[in-house]
């Protein structure tokens, strides 16, 4: 063997290794960093599986002043930074090991997560004190049930699962994606094309600094001179945990299912011919599946704006129908006393078996609106344990529901129910 081969094969090594860790290095320089906090909860559960410990450790642990020893009730954060690639992992952690959508709230820059824990160490202090809440549960009897009961009548399934059959077939509607921009900007000439004809309709594109998927928001203005709005939202995202960001993403129940209730919901306001008296606001938030970005940017400029907010729902998966229950009203980060007016109108209107339960931890979009002080309120459709286990999968599509909406019809109705009777206190 030649020694000049040798000392040449010596010296190639360590070149090609730099080589490599410089190509990395530039590859890493070219990625988005972000922020995530962690309730402190989550950080344990997710401690106790072992995939999900290794992968926290490979990330950037932030410790300052502003992390360490915060608190929210009994609960603490933990910080991390990690690259924008890197959250679908995380994602696809917290769905395994939770068993619920998200589980984390996602920021761009370091100082938003430093004003979202100030924040959220005053909010039950400050802005939750502020609001003031009719007393939704007083009423002995409700006023609409004729005009509840025509309305059910009228809604039409065919016109759900048409658009669960559309807005599920977009290969992706992850929120980088273009087909996840694309579904979103379909979904805006829809609901402006539904519009026309009102002039007390306006449809805008709601642009958000960090990503270019836009939400979506239609308001019908109310006669009120307070402005206060009654808000119905889902988020219009999906995500492949098991493929990755280009894995195949129909996200049929989650959340194709939730947006097609609102656009029904809208027809048949539209149909009826109905004045509101408050403010209806329709939402399809983006990136929600990657840490309430869409939603928690937009709460955070109603709150900066002083938008008046009388009541917010949350349409998030409603199409799987358990065996057990077939609704289930999230208890935590939403408002008790919304709640109870909503278990009344499930016991009145909609007749089906329910429960309350715990998600635990922000798992979907109706955090957002909790930690401005807005009060809100989250039906889901069956418990934890029997929910779809077909979420956040290629396999979240239309046929698992058997091409019919009978399930999320139950969650129309129920907004329906909400829509007229809120609307009159």
């Amino acid at each position: 063997m030649n020694n000049f081969n040798i000392h040449k094969k010596m010296f190639l090594i360590p070149l090609t290794l730099f080589s490599y860790l410089f190509a990395t290095s530039l590859i890493f320089a070219k990625e988005k960093s972000v922020f995530i906090l962690l309730e402190n909860n989550v950080y344990n559960q997710l401690n106790e599986n072992t995939e999900a410990k290794d992968f926290l450790r490979g990330l950037k642990n932030i410790r300052n002043s502003f992390t360490k020893g915060f608190t929210n009730s009994k609960e603490k954060w933990h910080a991390f930074r990690l690259l924008e690639n890197q959250i679908p992992t995380l994602s696809q952690l917290t769905h395994e090991t939770l068993e619920r959508c998200g589980g984390f709230h996602t920021f761009y820059q370091e100082k938003e997560m430093q004003t979202f824990l100030l924040k959220e160490k005053s909010t039950k202090t400050s802005v939750k004190k502020s609001l003031k809440l009719p007393s939704l549960i007083s009423s002995s009897e409700f006023k609409k049930s004729e005009d509840i009961q025509t309305w059910f009548s009228h809604l039409q399934r065919t016109r759900m699962n048409d658009f669960i059959e559309k807005f599920s077939s977009y290969p992706t509607r992850y929120y980088t994606s273009a087909s996840g921009i694309e579904a979103m900007n379909w979904l805006f000439e829809k609901w402006k094309k539904m519009g026309q004809g009102r002039n007390d309709i306006v449809v805008e594109k709601f642009v958000h600094k960090n990503f270019k998927q836009p939400s979506i928001i239609l308001t019908i203005k109310g006669s009120l001179d307070n402005g206060e709005s009654l808000v119905f939202g889902g988020h219009g995202d999906s995500i492949n945990t098991d493929d990755g960001p280009q894995g195949h993403a129909p996200g049929a129940d989650d959340n194709a299912a939730g947006i097609a209730l609102l656009t029904e919901l809208i027809q048949l306001i539209i149909e009826h011919n109905y004045k509101p008296r408050h403010d209806l606001t329709f939402m399809a938030y983006a990136a929600e599946e990657v840490g309430i970005l869409g939603s928690y940017e937009i709460t955070r400029n109603y709150r900066q704006n002083n938008k008046a907010i009388a009541g917010v729902l949350q349409f998030d998966g409603i199409n799987y129908q358990g065996e057990t229950f077939e609704m289930a009203l999230i208890e935590d980060l939403t408002n008790r006393e919304q709640n109870l007016f909503l278990a009344k109108l499930i016991d009145e209107y909609i007749k089906v078996p329910w429960t309350y339960q715990r998600c635990g931890y922000a798992c979907s979009d109706h955090a957002a609106w909790n930690y401005e002080g807005y009060p809100v309120s989250y039906p889901v459709e069956t418990i934890a344990t029997e929910q779809n286990p077909h979420f956040h999968t290629a396999r979240d599509t239309f046929d698992k529901s058997q091409y019919d909406t009978l399930h999320a019809e139950k969650f129309l109705k129920l907004a329906i129910a909400f829509l007229l009777e809120r609307d009159q206190i």
